[in-house]
């Protein structure tokens, strides 16, 4: 009885002591958390601390997360993108013709969205193009610090590569279908009720986004404290931390000046200038092969499936090989490659090796 009695004495002078150092934490934590240290690393001072996981309740807690924020982020990312390919659609439904958009206008409406709407709106789009490219640019580096604040950096690969696959091509395969199907005469041009749908499911996933998905671990409604706790702790190794508010001009100069930034930089662009002409023009090249409009948004469909697959096999091998990554890179750019060579070389007649080709391609 002596000993039991010695035990909860103890653990009374345990809790007490855990108490006192959260009541530090929490006098020291709003000037530290504002400025100097990382949220997480206050959240961890004021937390109460649990037994270390065990690798079975590690993974269950990295599946319970899988759930949510990567399917959230993948409808985002998605979302983000479809009303780029819808604009390839739209192309096939009429949007050129209605709007006037002949040769560079349209391929800049393809490029900038809201320039091809300029001689056709008031002036006021000269105050609002801006705002659209200025609101999507968060997506994709918003994404990928969310997606580094609840996975350590061996998990992140796969995560990336299925957030931000292609699926918007398929999405839009489907839109199309649907609009597709909507009896003539209509109150609306078809191109227009496929920006209507886009549009309004975007704002409202928006609001949904807005108010459930998580900022950080120590956010998110749908895990427990003792979850949100292990989260935090779990990602220590990481080195790079979850939420820090501070800007460090030493950090922005230093990866300015970096030579690596720009080439990132320079292979992002160009990535994307073939990306986005392909984008644009996609359906329009199905469409010329001698296919309907119908018939060319649903066989633009597999490029979605195609990126989708490569995304997450080669994003898989470079986690796997991490000392690797520049051959996978190589590996990767192969495919389009071999894609544009198919397209260049055979027929314009050989009409299914001319639409595998362009499959490699995406």
């Amino acid at each position: 009885m002596a000993r039991k009695q010695e035990h909860c004495g103890n653990g009374d002078v345990n809790e007490k002591n855990l108490v006192q150092s959260n009541s530090i934490a929490s006098d020291l934590s709003p000037g530290l958390e504002d400025d100097m240290v990382d949220r997480a690393a206050v959240y961890l001072t004021q937390a109460v601390e649990y037994p270390p996981l065990t690798p079975e309740a590690e993974r269950a807690l990295v599946r319970k997360i899988d759930w949510i924020v990567p399917p959230m982020l993948l409808l985002t990312a998605t979302l983000g993108a479809v009303d780029k390919v819808a604009l390839g659609t739209a192309a096939l439904y009429g949007l050129r013709e209605d709007l006037g958009l002949k040769g560079q206008t349209y391929a800049w409406a393809g490029s900038i969205l809201p320039i091809g709407y300029i001689d056709f709106r008031p002036p006021s789009i000269f105050a609002f193009a801006p705002l659209d490219g200025f609101l999507e640019a968060i997506i994709v580096p918003g994404i990928s610090l969310l997606i580094a604040g609840f996975y350590k950096k061996r998990e992140q690969p796969p995560r990336n590569a299925i957030v931000f696959s292609a699926f918007s091509s398929v999405i839009n395969g489907f839109l199309s279908y649907t609009v597709g199907r909507i009896p003539s005469p209509a109150p609306l041009r078809l191109w227009q009720y496929l920006f209507l749908i886009v549009g309004s499911v975007s704002m409202a996933w928006s609001i949904f986004a807005l108010i459930f998905l998580p900022n950080s671990p120590m956010d998110a409604r749908f895990l427990t404290d003792e979850e949100k706790y292990h989260a935090v702790k779990r990602l220590a190794e990481n080195k790079t931390g979850i939420v820090n508010k501070r800007w460090k001009w030493n950090q922005v100069i230093e990866a300015v000046l970096d030579p690596k930034t720009w080439i990132i930089f320079l292979f992002n662009v160009a990535i994307n200038i073939p990306n986005g002409g392909l984008i644009t023009f996609g359906g329009i090249l199905i469409k010329n092969l001698g296919f309907s409009p119908f018939q060319a948004s649903l066989l633009n469909m597999p490029t979605g499936v195609m990126s989708t697959l490569s995304a997450f096999i080669f994003s898989s091998l470079a986690a796997r090989w991490a000392n690797r990554r520049c051959l996978v890179t190589m590996l990767a750019a192969s495919v389009p490659v071999i894609g544009s060579i198919i397209v260049y070389t055979l027929k314009r007649t050989d009409i299914p090796a001319q639409i595998i080709g362009l499959y490699f391609v995406s």
